[in-house]
């Protein structure tokens, strides 16, 4: 079955209608399965996953044939949905497949070619999300506000459910106002974590069918060995300052510049976990699990954060190796 995938992947007139089928398969399952709530969630892992046929796609036939993969797949999408949906298609899927198949293409580094991809994804997202909304009652601010009451009211509708005492619904309300608030201020940060989680899963996955499907993936260095350049940390700090100025638009910059600093020094954490569970002679399946839990518990992800942070001065990796 292999080598008749890689017989079609040789072959582009083959290839691209499959990699357009597939790209628009996976990033409707998401939108076909809203029939319960678990299955809605399981649905998010292939749309997620969309990107790899024009990643593949990219990194064997170049980014044209990419380009083209990816409007035809634009063209279902439209067919089966509308344009609001196809902007987010064309934005966060087909720009993702194309930018990380190029990169892999040419043999980029893996950890700068996962920021700039996700960083491209990002800006054309915020732009377009700025385009879109500037045409609210209102503007920006408007459409933020009306967003936050919505957001504010369905909460509140979600605790008297609960039957909530006033206290109880008080403090809940605090709670709420303060995660809105915290939402507004770092959305460009949480926009890229959400960038960067979907180029990640499609750089693993793609380097994972790389072998069997004759790709070189041998520049991509794993998980366990990625590191982040000890320069960066001194962006963390300046940016940990701007946040304590009393200046807001610094303050603002230096908190959305913290979180995606943060957030790479979190796979950073996770670099060093890979790195010692790599040593263990855990089965697979238990260091799926222990990855999962990581991921899944907020205090072990500071933890990783912490870990990732401080090799940049404790070389956690190296002593052991030695």
């Amino acid at each position: 079955m292999l080598s008749a995938i890689k017989g079609i992947l040789d072959a582009p007139n083959q290839w691209t209608p499959f990699a357009a089928a597939g790209t628009t398969l996976f990033f409707s399952t998401f939108l076909l399965l809203q029939v319960s709530p678990t299955l809605i969630l399981l649905s998010l892992i292939p749309m997620l996953l969309s990107p790899v046929f024009v990643v593949i796609t990219t990194w064997r036939h170049g980014n044209r044939l990419g380009l083209f993969a990816s409007l035809m797949s634009g063209v279902l999408v439209l067919l089966l949905f509308n344009v609001p949906i196809l902007v987010l298609f064309a934005v966060q899927f087909a720009l993702v497949g194309i930018l990380l198949g190029e990169g892999l293409r040419k043999k980029a580094a893996a950890l700068p070619l996962l920021f700039t991809t996700a960083f491209a994804s990002t800006a054309l997202i915020l732009l377009l999300g700025a385009v879109y909304l500037s045409g609210a009652p209102g503007g920006l601010s408007g459409a933020f506000q009306a967003g936050a009451e919505a957001a504010r009211a369905a909460f509140e509708a979600q605790a008297r459910q609960y039957g909530l005492d006033p206290e109880e619904l008080m403090r809940y309300q605090q709670a709420v106002s303060r995660l809105i608030h915290f939402v507004k201020v770092a959305l460009p940060g949480l926009i890229f974590f959400n960038a960067f989680t979907i180029v990640y899963l499609n750089l693993v996955v793609s380097v994972r069918l790389s072998s069997p499907l004759g790709l070189d993936s041998s520049h991509v260095v794993p998980l366990r060995e990625m590191a982040v350049p000890a320069s960066w940390v001194w962006g963390l700090i300046l940016s940990g300052l701007f946040y304590l100025l009393k200046v807001p638009y610094l303050r603002w910059v230096g908190l959305n510049a913290a979180l995606v600093l943060l957030l790479a020094y979190l796979l950073q954490g996770y670099a060093i976990l890979s790195f010692y569970l790599h040593r263990t002679r855990l089965p697979g399946l238990l260091k799926g699990l222990t990855y999962t839990i990581f991921l899944m518990h907020p205090l072990l992800m500071i933890l990783l954060c912490a870990l990732g942070l401080f090799e940049t001065w404790i070389p956690f990796r190296r002593r052991a190796s030695g």
